[in-house]
């Protein structure tokens, strides 16, 4: 089936099962346009995208198309609403957007957290107990190395070269990138795994053979996604956030404080293992918004 004649199915279903007008139908199909000419540039379709694709969706059409804050609400109800059709029809079973909420308006998608935001989080989080330095280790390897969710989650022992301090990270498409590490993650890492292997030698927690470095110590089994983002949220009401952040925004900022620090897009790029220069280029609108910021706080002329 076409994704035009998808199109056509799903503006069926939205007219008859939710009661919209025509003019809403065309603008939620308009949307659903843009937002899938967008995955394709990251080499996923409707029926494999994952939250991260729709989060670097949503810092797209702020950052480079410039949408007011009503449009990016409705780009959200419609891709919303379009993986509910997906479901009925049976062309998709899971639900990436099930823990993203659609901001109220008024209040700004947040596009980046501040170095000093992330350093506030890791300042809150201690070392002494297993649950802080996974927490710890886990943020330090999405905002340091800029890895997606899916990435950390499935981060294992054998992808870590601690000589060379670098990480093979094998993303989307099986396309494999290489990622530096810093010597505070190996640190955290270190002391992290050193806790892990002692609370299992004590007993205290189910053994773990596998080679995956984040594991549930309740029952011996490598976190999911749901537990990442629930820890996310968890450590930013901590600190007093108040905005929505997520991997995604932390990944975002890895890759803004690369650009502010002089690196070129392409470099950008590989870290972060995108297909499309066209999905980097984001950065720089960030990067240009921050600038005029600081310019017009500071310059005497401004």
């Amino acid at each position: 089936m076409t994704v035009d004649k998808i199109l056509d199915n799903y503006g069926s279903y939205v007219r008859g099962e939710l009661g919209l007008s025509d003019a809403t139908v065309n603008t939620y199909v308009y949307q659903l346009k843009t937002f899938m000419h967008f995955l394709s540039g990251r080499n996923v379709t409707f029926t494999d995208f994952t939250v991260d694709d729709f989060e670097a969706f949503l810092a797209y059409v702020v950052d480079e198309l410039r949408h007011k804050e009503t449009t990016t609400v409705i780009s959200i109800n419609a891709v919303r609403s379009f993986m509910k059709f997906l479901r009925v029809e049976g062309l998709r079973k899971d639900n990436p957007l099930e823990n993203v909420s659609t901001p109220k308006l008024g209040q700004r998608i947040p596009k980046v957290i501040s170095h000093q935001e992330v350093m506030k989080m890791l300042h809150e989080l201690g070392e002494n107990t297993l649950d802080e330095l996974r927490d710890k280790c886990i943020l330090l390897f999405i905002y340091g190395s800029g890895l997606r969710s899916s990435e950390v989650m499935n981060l294992s022992y054998d992808m870590i070269n601690y000589e060379s301090q670098f990480l093979k990270i094998k993303g989307k498409g099986s396309k494999e990138r290489q990622v530096p590490v810093s010597d505070e993650q190996i640190r955290v890492l270190n002391l992290y795994t050193s806790k892990l292997r002692a609370l299992m030698a004590e007993k205290q927690i189910p053994e773990y053979r596998g080679t995956q470095v984040f594991i549930n110590p309740k029952t011996g089994r490598v976190f999911t996604r749901q537990y990442l983002f629930l820890h996310i949220k968890k450590l930013v009401r901590k600190v007093g956030i108040v905005r929505n952040v997520s991997a995604h925004t932390l990944r975002h900022a890895f890759a803004t404080e690369l650009l502010d620090n002089g690196a070129d897009l392409k470099s950008i790029q590989e870290l972060l293992g995108h297909s499309s220069m066209t999905t980097t280029e984001i950065y720089t609108h960030v990067a240009k918004s921050r600038m005029h910021k600081i310019y017009e706080k500071t310059h005497p002329r401004s």
